[in-house]
């Protein structure tokens, strides 16, 4: 059996036990109150979808004005399950869709790390996805993190095998994906420009193929863009506002710490400065740079190590803590021993998986030219979208998506060293 073959029955096998897991998880581990807060307006965004065909997040309203405060992408999906199961039986599909979005993204993990790892590498990254509590956690709520996350390890690893096919059908699947993944979740907006100018500058016999990846996200982007400029009142949510509203929140370094406090405190600083400066970023600038200069020390520490360590923490803080966002009746991992288990044996390894990560880095830069290139996306990746988080809002629900990636990454520095210890060459996938 050929290689290419074994990798496709590994994706295959683990992406059955992520379901499977899953599957048990939303089974067992009921939500409280589950259409609050964030998943209350992607409900809204999705019922005024499939109910008036505006995108919206007015309700109630007989006629609801169009608004480009949040991204389309799952509101769409919210619409589908409205669609097909009604306003009473939406719920259980979007969970099942989620659950399945999952699996397939523990699948597409395996797959991608075939490109560039032995099969056991990339088995044990889908596997250590498969049962990750916060990505089965986060499946469980109606919330775009499950989504983005698989529109990204799907675009990476299309584009990674359209790098070395340089066939038009699979760049342009890697620019659709690409495509869904800004429209659910706009910080990987400059992630596809940021990639096609690197490949271009290495490898300028790329430029029709990063060209091809392009095409769809500019469509659909410019697209979108021309909708918000037609339909969307002049004085209505726009995504623009949207971005001030987390940047805001994240140059407040007591922002966490009053939200554990009292999550709707209206005196909350964070709050205060985005009622004061009401959508204006050159206002809030105003108001900031004092305050950057006034305490350079702390705001330097705030968003070099801080916020950095925020994003990446095992603990979501602006939620109900540890993997969950929203509380639950019960949990799957109290019923289960071995979930349990896994859950204690995933927080003990979190720390040092990320350390394998950081440690990879130079491994990977230094062997930038000779890797597939799926490394290099998986690390630019990493630390692109890192960076939007760090200088917008910083919390670790947004790293979730990240984890394919991460595993990835960790992984590669294992294989990295085991084969240096035995003197092999350092990465070899038929290995």
């Amino acid at each position: 059996m050929s290689t290419a073959r074994r990798a496709l029955w590994l994706a295959l096998a683990v992406t059955g036990l992520a379901l499977l897991v899953r599957g048990l998880f939303t089974l067992y581990t009921p939500v409280i109150d589950p259409l609050r807060a964030d998943a209350g307006k992607y409900a809204i965004y999705g019922y005024n979808l499939a109910t008036h065909g505006v995108f919206s997040g007015q309700y109630p309203a007989e006629q609801p004005q169009p608004d480009g405060y949040r991204s389309p992408g799952y509101p769409l999906l919210v619409a589908g399950a409205i669609k097909l199961g009604g306003t009473r039986g939406y719920y259980p599909l979007l969970l099942t869709a989620n659950a399945a979005l999952g699996a397939l993204t523990c699948g597409l993990v395996v797959l991608m790390g075939a490109l560039f790892l032995p099969l056991w590498g990339a088995a044990a990254a889908g596997l250590l996805l498969a049962f990750s509590p916060h990505h089965i956690s986060l499946g469980n709520y109606v919330l775009s993190e499950t989504l983005f996350g698989f529109a990204l390890i799907a675009c990476l690893y299309l584009l990674a095998r359209g790098l070395i096919s340089r066939r038009a059908v699979t760049l342009l699947g890697a620019g659709a994906f690409g495509a869904l993944a800004w429209a659910t979740n706009p910080v990987f907006a400059l992630l596809p420009p940021l990639v096609a100018t690197l490949t271009v500058w290495r490898q300028p016999a790329l430029l029709r193929p990063m060209l091809i990846f392009l095409l769809p996200l500019v469509v659909t982007v410019g697209g979108w863009q021309a909708r918000t400029w037609l339909n969307v009142p002049a004085d209505g949510p726009t995504s623009q506002a949207r971005a001030l509203d987390n940047f805001i929140v994240g140059s407040h370094p007591e922002f966490t710490a009053q939200y554990r406090a009292n999550p709707r405190d209206p005196a909350n600083a964070a709050n205060l400065d985005i009622a004061a400066v009401d959508g204006s970023w050159q206002r809030y600038l105003e108001l900031l740079t004092p305050r950057l200069w006034a305490e350079p020390i702390r705001y330097a520490s705030w968003y070099l190590l801080e916020k950095p360590r925020l994003l990446w923490d095992w603990n979501i803080l602006v939620g109900q803590g540890d993997i969950y966002i929203y509380e639950v009746q019960a949990s799957y991992y109290e019923k289960s021993a071995p979930m349990g288990l896994s859950l204690d044996l995933m927080r003990r390894l979190h720390p040092a998986l990320l350390l394998l990560v950081l440690a990879g880095l130079p491994l990977a830069c230094w062997r930038l030219r000779s890797d597939a290139p799926a490394v290099g996306l998986l690390y630019l990746t990493l630390a692109y979208v890192s960076l939007v988080y760090v200088v917008l809002q910083a919390e670790a629900r947004y790293s979730v998506p990240l984890r394919p990636a991460m595993y990835l990454c960790a992984v590669y520095t294992l294989v990295a060293a085991t084969r240096l210890w035995s003197g092999r060459a350092v990465l070899n996938p038929a290995g």
